[in-house]
């Protein structure tokens, strides 16, 4: 997680400055707000994508490990469980308790498997980003002291 935290946030800004870099002063609102509307719509789409993987995956690990369990597993009852919903830990018998920890557990660790090659995708186009040496004058739309444009004053 740290890893992936370190990565993105080293990496968020860095893709804005690059994107403001290449366009005119008078647009760079405009690139900076499609920047963040498409990072905006990539993480929602990821979280509802992974969040999906992660349900299918719990679901998958707890099934398998109420039937590692045996018939013994259905008598002990649902004490935790409320309408299908996440089940409250302290309520449920050990067990129980211990399958559905797992599960969790694993499931995470699937999310990060998944969400891996995706990672990897976007560090192999980041590297192919052409590289263009950052602004270091004025731009020449920039106003001056008297209050024109320096591309007016001259």
């Amino acid at each position: 997680m740290a890893l992936t935290g370190l990565g993105l946030g080293m990496m968020m800004q860095n893709l804005v400055l690059a994107a403001q870099n290449q366009v005119a002063p008078e647009d760079l609102g405009a690139a900076s707000s499609v920047v963040t509307f498409f990072r905006s719509l990539g993480g929602a789409m990821g979280v509802s994508a992974l969040g999906a993987v992660m349900a299918n995956r719990v679901t998958h690990y707890v099934q398998d490990g109420l039937a590692a369990l045996g018939p013994k597993a259905a008598a002990m009852g649902h004490g935790g469980t409320a309408g299908g919903g996440i089940p409250d830990l302290a309520k449920l018998p050990a067990p129980f308790r211990e399958v559905v920890e797992s599960a969790y557990g694993h499931g995470v660790g699937d999310v990060f498997l998944y969400a891996a090659p995706t990672a990897l995708l976007a560090l192999v186009l980041v590297v192919f980003i052409k590289e263009v040496a950052l602004k270091s004058k004025p731009a020449a739309h920039a106003p001056t002291a008297a209050g024109t444009t320096s591309a007016a004053a001259e």
